[in-house]
């Protein structure tokens, strides 16, 4: 690839949004794999180097690569390449690589209650691991980051994945506003609708499912709409804004009950959003005036 050609394809990147770091920093990886479980040399010997974005990097770093599952619980895994800083000072809770006996391990850095510190795992099953760190323990280096090595997908996966998408682009669509007209009068019907300010849950529940407009939009889209069960229930700003000034309602309907909106709301928004789906996609459009 070209100059001309990568500079061609950052301008697109970063016109969409993305930020594109070119690698251009030899970073040290070191030949042998690091256990996460129980210590083992590593031996002195750099297996090569890789190139990196300087940026995001300072010279005291270096790279290893992960044996083991005994961090998987704070995402380091087996065959991850682990970015090391020699340089940075160390603290409770930090993932850091150790020189314990001799021998290089990946562990978590701990204090306990008596100012004792600790090298502990992070997966259950390899508590036995743990050990208090001794005048003679080294900690090399503090875990700035982890780089995960990406596989092919197999060609079943990939079949079977194209293939209920293809069945999903095949279905008939759905019209959202249908569907939801339906799911408010079916709600009605049920007695579930106390007053006009049962509008505003409709709004929560429109918006999970990707509504984009604000609640000025939604009112004059509800307008509308041809709702046939609906005319003793107004649709206007306080309505529908009112509820909403006390914040709980901001949150997703599945946390209502929890942060302690009114229980007929939460039974509302449950069964709207449950009449509702059948309709997957996220982006709901606006409704024109």
């Amino acid at each position: 690839m070209t100059q001309e050609e990568l500079d061609e394809i950052f301008k697109g990147l970063e016109a969409q949004g993305w930020k594109p770091r070119l690698c251009d920093f030899d970073l040290p990886y070191f030949e042998n794999r690091v256990p996460c479980g129980r210590p083992v040399n590593i031996g002195d010997l750099m297996r090569a180097t890789k190139k990196v974005p300087k940026g995001l990097v300072v010279e005291s770093e270096f790279m290893v690569e992960a044996i083991g599952d005994s961090m998987k619980d704070v995402n380091i895994e087996d065959g991850d390449i682990v970015l090391v800083d020699g340089n940075e000072n160390y603290y409770d809770g930090d993932h850091v690589l150790a020189l314990v006996d001799d021998e290089y391990t990946l562990k978590t850095y701990h204090v306990d209650e008596n100012g004792i510190p600790w090298l502990i795992p992070e997966n259950d099953d390899y508590l036995d691991c743990a050990r208090k760190i001794t005048e003679n323990d080294w900690i090399v280096g503090v875990v700035k980051g982890t780089y995960k090595k990406q596989t092919r997908t197999s060609y079943n996966s990939c079949h079977n994945r194209l293939q209920r998408a293809k069945d999903m682009l095949a279905a008939p669509q759905v019209d959202p506003r249908e569907l939801m007209t339906k799911a408010v009068e079916k709600t009605i019907e049920e007695g579930l609708w106390a007053s006009n300010t049962c509008w505003s849950v409709v709004f929560a529940a429109f918006r999970e499912k990707g509504y984009p407009g604000s609640y000025s939009d939604f009112i004059t889209d509800v307008e509308t709409w041809k709702f046939t069960k609906l005319l003793s229930f107004q649709c206007n700003k306080d309505s529908v804004a009112r509820p909403f000034r006390d914040r709980k309602m901001m949150a997703p309907i599945s946390e209502w009950e929890e942060r302690g909106v009114k229980k007929p709301f939460c039974l509302l928004g449950k069964r709207l959003l449950d009449e509702m789906k059948s309709y997957k996609r996220q982006s709901i459009p606006k409704l024109p005036c």
